[in-house]
């Protein structure tokens, strides 16, 4: 069963008081008696002045009943249930919304260290043994609340890294109007390993073309004076290849 909230305590505070001050009056049964002995051991001129000082009976039971009639109607325009509720919510709203801490000599509960410092069980022992319900529901509450309170340091870490992850990769976003880094990343089937398809293609058709064109055979006589016959292979092949690319070339 989980902990009554403090909103739920507050009403419920609210409803106990509320029907005690909704009691109907009744003068209590000492009253009545001494009110009825009056005059009663009593003879002559005291005994009717203590017969004046009586209050009949009949009377005191119309004064109640009006009273009473009185009580309820207050009741029921001043303490109804939405009342009683909007009251309660007030309450806790001023107990989260009001700043508190250790400095101004109030204790804020809602704090991790304050949950922290609580004793683990009922400080006075006698208490505790004469309320051994009350001690054994303090010590789990007590329990429970430092587990919820460290669940929420964790899920409050957890949101500051992701919104620390989320500040760092907020550049890699981006939409098709504004593309940005992302775009460049090597992912399957991203723009960048289609444009790598298409190229492997280009080169491989290319490759094919280069491999047909015709080869012109080495002639040693045309080396150029003052050159080694090595220079002249590496020229006579760099030749070759411009050669070839220019005829690739103009069959676009």
């Amino acid at each position: 069963m989980d902990p009554p909230t403090i909103l739920a305590l507050k009403q419920a505070f609210l409803e106990r008081t509320t029907r005690q001050l909704s009691q109907p009056l009744a003068p209590s049964s000492a009253w009545r008696r001494k009110n009825d002995l009056r005059g009663s051991d009593r003879g002559g001129a005291a005994a009717a002045a203590a017969e004046h000082d009586r209050l009949p009976p009949r009377a005191v039971d119309d004064a109640l009943v009006r009273a009473n009639q009185l009580l309820q109607q207050h009741v029921r325009r001043v303490y109804a249930p939405p009342a009683l509720r909007h009251v309660a919510e007030q309450l806790d709203q001023l107990y989260h919304d009001e700043p508190i801490g250790r400095n101004d000599g109030v204790t804020d509960y809602s704090s991790a260290e304050t949950i922290k410092d609580l004793l683990p069980a009922w400080e006075d022992a006698a208490e505790a043994e004469a309320l051994p319900l009350e001690a054994r529901r303090y010590t789990d509450l007590v329990e429970q609340l430092q587990s919820l309170s460290a669940q929420r340091t964790e899920v409050h870490a957890r949101v500051q890294r992701l919104r620390d992850m989320a500040l760092l990769l907020g550049g890699l976003g981006g939409t098709a109007e504004a593309p940005t880094v992302q775009d460049n990343l090597v992912t399957r089937d991203g723009p960048v390993e289609r444009e790598l398809e298409r190229m492997r293609l280009l080169l491989v058709r290319v490759g094919d073309k280069v491999a047909n064109l015709p080869e012109r055979p080495y002639q040693a006589h045309q080396t150029p004076v003052g050159m080694d016959v090595d220079d002249a292979d590496v020229m006579d092949v760099e030749v070759v290849g411009q050669k070839r690319v220019r005829a690739l070339l103009e069959q676009y």
